[in-house]
């Protein structure tokens, strides 16, 4: 893959995943200034995630139909100009909840392409260090999004975020024009046999990842929950993200380097459990650097993306390779689904610890099914080449 190509895939990963992290941290407290509770925060969340994850899961079929890639990641910057820049001007939720969905859905789209184009350009031996490059997004932009969002807000307002990240949308855009698409050979044979199963391995880790993104979305909700509770303000709960941003920086790409050297189910196994702890953690949390390690930890967790990825790349079968890829990375939306929408209506009927005592059990069920799918390879992927 030429330096190019690379840079960018990067540039046009970091800007959907900016405006996830400069947002997530904060949207209950734009919600709540809308007259929102916890339970309809939860469930505008988990609408916006579930936008996001049919998003993704469409973009597999539309680049696979269109046999392009790089006209959806431009488009999705072009629409989020508008939608960005309104969603600092609402005045009741529904508007908020109908922008959101709008910025989630073409975002799903756009990422799911990158990840798709990346895993058609990335040689099989390279495919842990091109992903946990692509990874190293969440940090980048969970460090820029901690150290000036919450700031911003504080200062100037939702209305000045919402514009800036409008404004970011031009690097989208830039980067999708310099994208070189791949040839449509692989996504004809894909078509032809679509109905080709996607195997146990494969569905395995789909459920495993599953599981653990519901987890960390719910403890996502939990923390802003929990910190706005507590008393404190925008810049404390976006200050947490930008420590985890700063710490974890270099992780995906690591543990994606890793992977390509040692197996990579057992590296996710791993990963999974960093999720079960902050779940622990964060049930008892109560001090400002207690949530710093929970932060920590949940992003730590985004070494799953390049391990998965890379791990999805080498037990799908190339003619299924874009399907595989979408369903992947849609797993995490549907985690966010799950997470957020149930973890309110939990939060209200149990309570905050019991909430979160309980979801870390999610992280100790993939564990289990990760190393079920036993010692699986990375050399595997010869057969894609």
């Amino acid at each position: 893959m030429s330096r190019k190509q690379l840079i960018s895939l990067f540039i046009a990963y970091t800007i959907p995943t900016l405006i996830g992290n400069s947002l997530l941290p904060l949207l209950p407290v734009y919600t709540s200034m809308l007259g929102g509770d916890t339970s309809m925060t939860g469930l505008y969340l988990g609408l916006a995630f579930g936008v996001l994850a049919v998003g993704t899961l469409i973009s597999g079929w539309l680049t696979d139909h269109f046999q392009q890639r790089k006209i959806f990641i431009i488009l999705a910057g072009v629409i989020n100009i508008p939608a960005l820049f309104l969603m600092g001007h609402v005045t009741a939720l529904w508007q908020l909840t109908l922008l959101t969905m709008i910025v989630w859905f073409v975002g799903g789209i756009s990422m799911a392409a990158v990840q798709i184009l990346a895993g058609m350009c990335a040689p099989a031996a390279e495919r842990g260090r091109i992903f946990g490059i692509l990874a190293t997004t969440l940090g980048v932009s969970q460090l820029a999004g901690g150290l000036f969002s919450g700031r911003i807000v504080d200062q100037w307002g939702f209305p000045a975020l919402f514009m800036l990240l409008a404004v970011a949308q031009l690097a989208l855009i830039a980067a999708g024009v310099l994208l070189k698409d791949e040839p449509g050979s692989r996504s004809q044979e894909s078509q032809q046999t679509r109905s080709q199963p996607m195997g146990r391995a494969v569905w395995l880790v789909l459920v495993a990842s599953m599981l653990t993104s519901t987890l960390v979305f719910s403890s996502n909700l939990g923390l802003t929950v929990s910190m706005t509770s507590l008393g404190f303000d925008a810049t404390a709960i976006s200050s947490s993200l930008a420590i985890a941003g700063f710490i974890t920086l270099p992780l995906p790409f690591v543990i994606g380097w890793l992977s390509d050297r040692f197996d990579r189910g057992r590296l996710l196994a791993l990963v999974y459990g960093a999720a079960f702890t902050a779940a622990v953690i964060l049930a008892q949390s109560s001090e400002l650097w207690h949530f710093w390690v929970v932060q920590i930890l949940m992003a730590a967790t985004g070494g799953s993306l390049s391990v998965g990825s890379a791990l999805i790349a080498d037990l799908a079968h190339p003619r299924n390779l874009s399907a595989a890829m979408s369903r992947f990375a849609a797993t995490r939306w549907l985690g966010g689904v799950i997470g957020f929408a149930g973890s309110g209506f939990v939060m209200q009927a149990v309570g905050f610890e019991l909430t979160y005592l309980s979801t870390a059990l999610l992280a100790l069920v993939a564990i289990l099914l990760q190393l079920a799918i036993g010692h699986e390879p990375h050399q595997r992927a010869a057969h894609t080449a």
